[in-house]
């Protein structure tokens, strides 16, 4: 019995741990830490957070296994640093190219990808940095593909 709670324990700690984030920006390295919470809806709405950093994009229409440019048209990724407030986005200046992984489109499957930015910028305008490279995984949850059985059931 206590094997089996132990198992559980550490299978559901698998299961929370499926997000995380890494990039470079500008000159400093930036790894996600072990509790990241993150989650990309059917919409495109890609969230990854932890204490220190925010990783936001909005992907709409992005297919599996396909590329798209962020920036200058309501599509953007922002990167919050939550210890400076500082914060980068392409909705003030630069674009993004972002490649998605193929995976499955039901809640829970793996989503992972690339991202590369050229000159992003401060949400103030004051400053631009270059993305050379960044990463990020989490998994899909989308309230409608939990769809409510109608009733009666059969």
């Amino acid at each position: 019995m206590r094997t089996t709670i132990i198992a559980l324990v550490l299978l559901g700690g698998c299961a929370a741990s499926r997000s995380s984030f890494d990039f470079e920006l500008g000159t400093e390295k930036v790894a996600s830490s072990g509790a990241v919470s993150g989650s990309v809806d059917n919409a495109g709405t890609l969230a990854l957070h932890d204490d220190a950093w925010a990783l936001d994009m909005s992907l709409p229409g992005l297919a599996s296994g396909s590329w798209m440019t962020l920036g200058g048209g309501g599509n953007d990724l922002t990167i919050i640093s939550k210890t400076s407030g500082e914060i980068y986005t392409t909705a003030a200046g630069g674009t993004c190219k972002v490649l998605l992984d193929p995976h499955q489109s039901t809640n829970g499957s793996v989503v992972s990808g690339s991202f590369l930015c050229s000159g992003l910028s401060s949400s103030d305008g004051t400053k631009q940095v270059d993305v050379p490279s960044g990463a990020f995984q989490t998994q899909i949850e989308d309230s409608a593909n939990n769809p409510t059985p109608s009733w009666p059931w059969p």
